[in-house]
């Protein structure tokens, strides 16, 4: 009587060897495959034999048969140890029809979705059949003409084998670990039910799904594993009583936030991130919230009230003043005005959604601040520097006083100007012009600017011995921009300075250096 189980596994056997593949027959039977394919590492034909690909390795069970039915039933316990070998798998069928010849040849792979088919059954089963007989329950699978090996031989059979691997074994095991881990999990993978009857718990469950860390005491806690929608009991992680708390939440949506003080107003765009409760489906609609979290806010907003939660932090970074500007002006909005602003959300998948948030009640704590910026940003606009600046508050705080006084320098003109001043070189004459040389400096984030200025008119000398100026005009001479990088000593700036007062000497005028005075 013939053997075709015998006779399939003989010509797969064959069909490797001429293909140069190493095909290692199963010992026992019920492993759930017959052959562990080896294909050979090709060292001769690289140039870099020390950084090649991991030779494919893979797992075939062979059927026979004299039938054309082109499907084959087979148990699911045989199919569950093919899908869980880490590496690719494959079911070859040899169709003999009664003749001692293969007539054809066909290579299954057990790919997705075959994985998927395989792994729900198995879920199923394990559900409605508490002893879990696999071996007795089958699943058919087909094959048709796009898996006939043509023509009947190792070179086409490795052809096929290796089109089922583009980017080489490492990669296959890879994707395959990571397909198998996550099917069926798309809706997640436990179910939990539990009692918590209180408002307050129910608060604290929200804010803890919106990523806030809030653990919460609920009893009755009832888990199942769900897997392809299909729930299963896990008594070890029920109980009578539980703490439950939200962690690694992920925010549902990355966008922005628009504010407006007043309408029409110049909007405010916020990068930032949204978080929205997987709870709020089925709470009550005076429970819904939402959480905006930013750089330096976090507004925790009920959707059906307006009411909203906020937290300020300004962190001690290096950020453009203009952002700056707006962090703390934004502050100042939610913080020391009692006045209704609107805020849109603009996220993607989520609605474009826009209310008014009353302000006011607060304290705010940065007006010193927010005048040292409007400061700071008026020193880097006549530099031109203000989009390039970067600063931090503590930056600003630490050289508040330089910074006011360099202001005024800049702001000042003739009328509001008193230079006065002592000279030993000689007596000056009441007509002669006088022009008095300054210079200043500022720290401004990574930048040092300097500004070298005249002040010219007639000297008037005073009974104590010093000089007073009539200021008749002032000029910038010099606007200087440095980075901490460059190299700037004070030679630099009395070459400079001796440029200025040569041009002034020139023209007929006394200088004076009056630094340091």
């Amino acid at each position: 009587m013939r053997d075709i189980g015998t006779m399939g596994e003989n010509l797969f056997s064959m069909l490797c060897a001429s293909a140069g593949l190493a095909a290692n027959r199963s010992e026992i039977d019920r492993n759930g495959w017959d052959f562990f394919v080896e294909f050979p590492l090709e060292m001769h034909n690289s140039a870099n034999p020390d950084s090649l690909m991991s030779p494919i390795e893979c797992k075939v069970q062979v059927k026979s048969t004299d039938g054309n039915s082109k499907n084959k039933q087979i148990p699911i316990s045989n199919l569950m140890r093919l899908i869980k070998t880490p590496g690719a798998s494959f079911l070859f069928f040899v169709e003999y029809n009664g003749f001692n010849d293969a007539q054809n040849l066909y290579l299954v792979h057990l790919d997705e979705d075959l994985i998927s088919k395989i792994l729900k059954r198995t879920r199923e089963l394990s559900i409605i059949n508490t002893n879990n007989a696999f071996n007795k329950n089958k699943i058919t699978i087909p094959y048709d003409h796009k898996n006939i090996i043509e023509p009947k031989s190792g070179s086409a059979l490795k052809k096929l084998i290796e089109k089922y691997l583009p980017n080489g074994q490492e990669e296959y095991v890879k994707k395959k670990q990571k397909f198998i881990n996550s099917v069926g999990y798309e809706n997640g993978g436990f179910r939990m039910e539990f009692i918590a009857s209180s408002n307050e718990q129910i608060q604290s469950l929200i804010n803890s799904s919106l990523g806030i860390n809030s653990p919460t005491k609920v009893s009755n806690a009832l888990t199942k594993r769900v897997r392809f929608g299909m729930e299963n009991p896990a008594p070890e992680l029920s109980s009578h009583s539980a703490i439950i708390n939200f962690e690694n939440v992920a925010p549902y949506s990355e966008g922005s936030i628009i504010i407006r003080e007043v309408k029409y107003s110049s909007p405010m765009r916020f990068k930032c991130k949204l978080f929205n409760s997987p709870l709020n489906s089925f709470i009550k609609k005076e429970n819904i919230k939402v959480r905006i979290l930013g750089d330096f806010f976090d507004f925790l907003i009920s959707l059906y009230t307006g009411e909203v939660t906020c937290k300020f932090e300004i962190k001690n970074t290096m950020q453009n003043i203009y952002d700056l500007y707006r962090s703390i002006k934004l502050i100042e909005l939610f913080t020391s005005k009692s006045t209704d602003i609107t805020m849109r959300f603009d996220f993607p998948n989520f609605p474009k959604t826009e209310f008014e948030v009353t302000c006011g009640g607060g304290s705010f704590i940065y007006e010193n601040e927010m005048h040292m910026i409007d400061h700071v940003i008026n020193i880097a606009n006549y530099f031109n520097i203000d989009k390039e600046l970067s600063i931090s508050l503590h930056d600003i705080q630490l050289h508040q006083s330089e910074i006011n006084s360099f202001l005024k320098i800049i702001e000042a003109d003739e009328s509001n100007l008193r230079v006065n001043f002592r000279t030993v070189q000689c007596e000056i004459s009441p007509e002669k012009e006088i022009c008095c040389l300054f210079n200043a400096s500022v720290m401004l984030g990574d930048f040092i600017v300097l500004i070298v200025f005249v002040v010219t008119g007639m000297a008037e000398k005073m009974a104590d011995g010093r000089y007073n100026l009539k200021t008749s005009e002032k000029t910038t001479e010099r606007k200087i921009i440095l980075t901490r990088d460059d190299k700037f000593f004070e030679i630099d700036l009395d070459v400079v300075k001796d440029e200025i007062a040569n041009k002034y000497i020139k023209h007929g005028y006394l200088v004076v250096d009056l630094q340091g005075e």
